[in-house]
């Protein structure tokens, strides 16, 4: 249970396939529970699983790690190309609330260059504040 009440949380996921990229998409749904009932909140990411929902210390708040597929938007990057990026938020889960909490972790958010290669390094192609804005532009079309 997320929400420690004492109903059950449940995670609904969505797959679909077929994207440009050969990824696999998920609309979750997480139905967590509070004295009221259910409160239900929806995350378009890709791959979800298990790997996405976790807790760095025993008896910890438990976290939802979202990841996203950002463009980096005419931005001038390292080599002066356009390029895109994954990026790891990540999520508190507090109650039957989310909220953001990058700063609970370091390494968040965490970027890294969308290549052929395989690759979970921080990218270097975008300064700090590029990310920032980038990442806040994101935030505000979502």
């Amino acid at each position: 249970m997320i929400a420690r009440t004492r109903l059950p949380d449940f995670i609904v996921n969505v797959w679909s396939g077929g994207v440009g990229l050969a990824a696999d998409g998920s609309e979750v749904t997480f139905l967590l529970s509070s004295k009221d009932g259910y409160r239900a909140t929806s995350f378009y990411l890709y791959s979800f699983g298990k790997k996405d929902v976790v807790q760095f210390q025993v008896h910890g708040p438990v976290y939802f790690i979202f990841n996203d597929l950002i463009g980096s938007d005419r931005e001038k990057t390292r080599d002066g190309r356009d390029h895109n990026f994954w990026v790891y938020e990540l999520y508190r889960i507090y109650g039957s609330r989310f909220i953001l909490a990058d700063s609970d972790q370091p390494g968040f958010p965490k970027w890294v260059w969308h290549t052929t290669k395989d690759s979970h390094d921080e990218t270097t192609q975008l300064a700090q504040e590029q990310k920032a804005r980038l990442l806040k532009k994101r935030r505000a079309a979502r």
